[in-house]
């Protein structure tokens, strides 16, 4: 845990959930996040979470379903964190799964596709719905229902 989120927990939003087939997953949401906008401090949290697992597989699951439009128009951010991605995680990133991005991530992401090659793209996997349908969305990615708990344990506590 970085030093911001020692203060407050709710700082960033970056955190190990569970494992798939071998792949360390990573969840964030955006209900209580504090610092969306500082990417020095957003990396060294994200340095730090992936510390224990470096040099294996990982994926990230961003959860949308409370990203504001406050969120969304940081676009150096967001190039920011492609950008870092691509120079520091290609080799062991292996998906992005946006959970509940909805319309507005989907141009977001058209918009941000000059910084972003077609492997990194192509890892990107949109997921739409309530928590059955992500389930069984994991489910037809090849999740089993052990791997898949822990997100639908969170989403259980996020999706009021």
């Amino acid at each position: 845990m970085c030093d911001l989120c020692r203060a407050n927990p709710n700082t960033h939003s970056f955190e190990k959930i569970t494992e798939q087939g071998g792949t360390h997953v990573f969840y964030t949401s955006f209900q209580h996040l504090l610092d969306y906008s500082h990417f020095p401090s957003v990396r060294n949290h994200i340095e730090i979470s992936l510390a224990p697992v470096n040099g294996k597989p990982w994926a990230w699951i961003i959860d949308c379903k409370y990203l504001e439009s406050k969120h969304l128009i940081l676009i150096q951010f967001a190039i920011q964190m492609i950008k870092y991605l691509r120079r520091e995680h290609t080799r062991f990133l292996q998906n992005i799964y946006i959970l509940n991005g909805g319309l507005l991530v989907k141009i977001a992401l058209k918009t941000l596709m000059p910084f972003v090659d077609r492997t990194f793209n192509q890892s990107i996997i949109m997921i739409e719905g309530g928590r059955l349908d992500i389930l069984m969305r994991l489910e037809g990615l090849g999740w089993s229902l052990k791997e898949s708990e822990p997100i639908m344990n969170r989403l259980l506590t996020e999706y009021k």
